[in-house]
Protein backbone atom coordinates (compact mmCIF):
# COMPACT_ATOMS: atom_id res chain seq x y z
CA UNK A 1 0.00 0.00 0.00
CA UNK A 2 2.76 2.38 0.87
CA UNK A 3 4.77 2.19 -2.34
CA UNK A 4 2.55 0.45 -4.91
CA UNK A 5 -0.96 1.42 -3.86
CA UNK A 6 -2.45 1.44 -7.35
CA UNK A 7 -1.24 -2.09 -8.07
CA UNK A 8 -2.43 -3.35 -4.67
CA UNK A 9 -5.95 -1.96 -5.09
CA UNK A 10 -6.26 -3.22 -8.65
CA UNK A 11 -5.11 -6.71 -7.60
CA UNK A 12 -8.25 -7.05 -5.45
CA UNK A 13 -10.55 -5.67 -8.15
CA UNK A 14 -10.86 -2.07 -6.96
CA UNK A 15 -10.52 0.97 -9.20
CA UNK A 16 -7.49 2.88 -7.95
CA UNK A 17 -8.59 6.49 -7.78
CA UNK A 18 -6.22 9.22 -6.63
CA UNK A 19 -8.08 9.52 -3.30
CA UNK A 20 -7.98 5.76 -2.71
CA UNK A 21 -4.24 5.60 -3.43
CA UNK A 22 -3.69 8.54 -1.04
CA UNK A 23 -5.65 6.72 1.66
CA UNK A 24 -3.57 3.61 0.96
CA UNK A 25 -0.34 5.55 1.47
CA UNK A 26 -1.55 6.83 4.85
CA UNK A 27 -2.80 3.36 5.83
CA UNK A 28 0.47 1.77 4.71
CA UNK A 29 2.52 4.26 6.71
CA UNK A 30 0.34 3.65 9.77
CA UNK A 31 0.74 -0.12 9.44
CA UNK A 32 4.50 0.28 9.14
CA UNK A 33 4.57 2.41 12.31
CA UNK A 34 2.44 -0.14 14.19
CA UNK A 35 4.78 -2.89 13.00
CA UNK A 36 7.86 -1.05 14.24
CA UNK A 37 6.17 -0.31 17.57
CA UNK A 38 5.25 -3.99 17.95
CA UNK A 39 8.81 -5.02 17.11
CA UNK A 40 10.31 -2.62 19.69
CA UNK A 41 7.66 -3.25 22.37
CA UNK A 42 9.68 -5.86 24.33
CA UNK A 43 12.52 -3.36 24.73
CA UNK A 44 10.17 -0.59 25.83
CA UNK A 45 7.96 -2.69 28.10
CA UNK A 46 10.75 -4.41 30.02
CA UNK A 47 9.24 -6.30 32.95
CA UNK A 48 5.68 -5.24 32.00
CA UNK A 49 5.68 -7.32 28.82
CA UNK A 50 2.80 -9.44 30.12
CA UNK A 51 0.42 -6.46 30.20
CA UNK A 52 1.52 -5.32 26.75
CA UNK A 53 1.11 -8.85 25.36
CA UNK A 54 -2.48 -9.04 26.58
CA UNK A 55 -3.28 -5.65 25.05
CA UNK A 56 -1.67 -6.57 21.73
CA UNK A 57 -3.57 -9.91 21.68
CA UNK A 58 -6.87 -7.99 21.94
CA UNK A 59 -5.62 -5.51 19.32
CA UNK A 60 -4.79 -8.33 16.89
CA UNK A 61 -8.16 -10.02 17.56
CA UNK A 62 -9.90 -6.83 16.41
CA UNK A 63 -8.16 -7.12 13.03
CA UNK A 64 -8.95 -10.84 12.97
CA UNK A 65 -12.65 -10.07 13.53
CA UNK A 66 -12.64 -7.59 10.64
CA UNK A 67 -10.97 -10.11 8.33
CA UNK A 68 -13.49 -12.82 9.27
CA UNK A 69 -16.39 -10.40 8.78
CA UNK A 70 -15.15 -9.51 5.29
CA UNK A 71 -15.03 -13.20 4.33
CA UNK A 72 -18.43 -14.03 5.87
CA UNK A 73 -20.12 -10.99 4.30
CA UNK A 74 -18.75 -11.95 0.88
CA UNK A 75 -16.72 -8.77 0.46
CA UNK A 76 -13.52 -10.79 -0.01
CA UNK A 77 -12.82 -14.45 -0.54
CA UNK A 78 -10.84 -16.58 1.87
CA UNK A 79 -7.96 -16.60 -0.64
CA UNK A 80 -7.75 -12.79 -0.61
CA UNK A 81 -7.87 -12.70 3.19
CA UNK A 82 -5.79 -15.80 3.94
CA UNK A 83 -2.61 -13.97 4.96
CA UNK A 84 -4.37 -11.48 7.27
CA UNK A 85 -6.56 -14.22 8.77
CA UNK A 86 -3.68 -16.58 9.49
CA UNK A 87 -1.24 -13.81 10.44
CA UNK A 88 -3.57 -12.07 12.87
CA UNK A 89 -4.69 -15.34 14.46
CA UNK A 90 -1.07 -16.45 14.81
CA UNK A 91 0.16 -13.17 16.32
CA UNK A 92 -2.85 -12.86 18.65
CA UNK A 93 -2.24 -16.38 19.94
CA UNK A 94 1.50 -15.91 20.31
CA UNK A 95 1.16 -12.55 22.06
CA UNK A 96 -1.39 -13.97 24.49
CA UNK A 97 0.67 -17.12 25.09
CA UNK A 98 3.85 -15.10 25.68
CA UNK A 99 2.02 -12.77 28.07
CA UNK A 100 1.20 -15.72 30.32
CA UNK A 101 4.88 -16.33 31.21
Amino acid sequence: MLLMGEMMFESVGMTATEDLVSMGIWTGATMMIIGIMTWKMPDWAGENLSDVGKFMAVFMCAWLAIAIYEVVSGKFTVAQNAIPLVGNALFAGLLYWKSQD
